[in-house]
């Protein structure tokens, strides 16, 4: 077996690495619609058959613009 040189490191520091930085303030509110039922309607329209009515396109489409 070979003796392999030996790589002595200095101490590491104590400080954290990692920061974390809150970029928006955190929204205390309560949402104003049931996360459950807004999901339930959702899986509803997927299934319907005739048009969908102006307040699902609505909610269609703030929930795309909210997507980065």
């Amino acid at each position: 077996m070979r003796d392999l040189p030996t790589v002595i490191l200095a101490a590491l520091d104590e400080r954290p690495t990692t920061q974390l930085w809150q970029v928006e303030p955190v929204s205390l509110t309560w949402p104003t619609v049931d996360p459950d039922e807004a999901l339930f309607e959702a899986r509803n329209a997927l299934h319907r058959t005739e048009h969908p009515s102006m307040s699902v396109l609505r909610a269609v489409l703030d929930g795309l613009r909210r997507l980065p």
